[in-house]
């Protein structure tokens, strides 16, 4: 991280990797003194509380990553009013060099904060309020993505900005194109995407980490179907992202996870089993066993056709979301036709019904 920005990112690596390797209260204990004063550093206190709801899926916990944000956007808001006159919140003058760089980041944190927003209440089923969100989340971007400022803090900007016009550039043309246009979604460029998400990868900014893992996945399932010349290449570039990401977090568990996703997509359930194996040991200090991981351990079992293990685990599953009191609305239906379907395969012909 660029020494010119001062105070802005001080400890932010450092939080990041405790963050991904499912360390949360460590994280935390790191980020607090600064969250009152660092819009910065309360965007990753709230996304320490995000990343663990996502492991966890209990409603405490995105209870907790919500307000969080919330008030990362709040502070952020802050941050940039008083910026915009030159000082910091307390009224002192800002670095003349350092300007640019604190309207950049607050501007930065702003879209990420609304960003993360809508997905977690995407995740809730608050539809509503997560498209107004998001919308908001790219807006900002491209209110950002023309301020100046150091390389240092301009990528921490690529990956939400390259993300969004990927995104948006996979919307199919015609009546959809045309609906998300009018709601505000517009823009959208595939290629210019995958370029902001490299250059955030190979920055080592405060956004590598996700960025990396999204141009991993684009490799894997926006290449299909593979053809001779191409899939070698591919393949090799999902292995080389998610192994530096195991390396790095041999403790965290997302990269572990979207490792067995890459070793199911090669048609390999066992390796793609040893990987959440391992996820869930490294997030047992979270969960004692994350709805996420089941999900993918139930593909891997059916890959494999151990219909008897599959069962047992869907039925864990549901009761596990039900206690939960999940709000994914397609979980219960999917879980019931798959349980139909594993136990037809075993004859159990009352489960079937």
């Amino acid at each position: 991280m660029n020494s010119n920005t001062g105070n802005l990112y001080v400890n932010v690596i450092e939080a990041l990797d405790l963050i991904w390797n499912n360390k949360p209260a460590e994280a935390d204990a790191l980020l607090l003194p600064y969250t009152s004063s660092s819009p910065r550093h309360h965007l990753l206190f709230a996304e320490s509380a995000f990343i663990k709801s996502v492991i966890t899926e209990a409603l405490e916990d995105r209870k907790i990553a919500g307000e969080r944000l919330e008030r990362a956007i709040s502070l952020a808001e802050d941050h940039f009013k008083a910026y915009e006159n030159k000082r910091l919140p307390n009224g002192v003058m800002i670095d003349p060099s350092q300007y640019a760089n604190y309207m950049l980041d607050a501007k930065a944190v702003l879209a990420d904060g609304y960003t993360l927003l809508a997905i977690l209440q995407l995740l809730d089923d608050s539809r509503i309020k997560g498209f107004l969100n998001m919308r908001k989340g790219w807006r900002t971007y491209k209110e950002a993505v023309v301020l100046q400022g150091d390389d240092s803090v301009r990528n921490t900007l690529k990956f939400g900005f390259g993300l969004f016009n990927f995104l948006i550039a996979l919307i199919p043309p015609g009546v959809a194109q045309k609906a998300a246009s009018l709601a505000g979604f517009s823009g959208g460029d595939k290629a210019a995407g995958l370029q902001y998400l490299k250059e955030c990868y190979d920055s080592n900014s405060v956004r590598s980490i996700p960025a990396g893992i999204v141009l991993a996945m684009n490799s894997l399932f926006m290449n299909i179907p593979f053809d001779e010349d191409s899939a070698p290449a591919l393949l090799s570039e999902v292995n080389t992202i998610l192994q530096a990401g195991l390396q790095r977090y041999p403790n965290g568990s997302i990269h572990h996870s979207f490792a067995a996703v890459a070793s199911m997509e090669r048609s390999d359930p066992i390796t793609a089993k040893k990987y959440l194996d391992q996820a869930m040991v490294n997030s047992a200090n979270i969960v004692p066993i994350s709805p996420v991981f089941i999900r993918l351990l139930i593909n891997t079992h059916l890959m494999a056709f151990d219909f008897s293990t599959a069962s047992d685990l869907i039925e864990k599953l549901m009761e596990q979301e039900k206690r939960l009191k999940s709000k994914f609305v397609w979980s219960q239906p999917w879980n019931l036709i798959r349980l139909g379907a594993v136990s037809a395969a075993l004859g159990q012909s009352e489960k079937s019904k």
